[in-house]
């Protein structure tokens, strides 16, 4: 049970990672072609 939580966790992170690597990747191609 306690593995699988830990999983979860790590997904969460993961996806969070994910998200903010994909933001600050738009910003800054819309900054280049802007």
């Amino acid at each position: 049970m306690e593995n699988v939580a830990k999983t979860d966790l790590m997904l969460l992170k993961f996806c969070w990672a994910l998200a903010f690597a994909g933001i600050v990747f738009g910003c800054v191609l819309v900054k280049m072609f802007w």
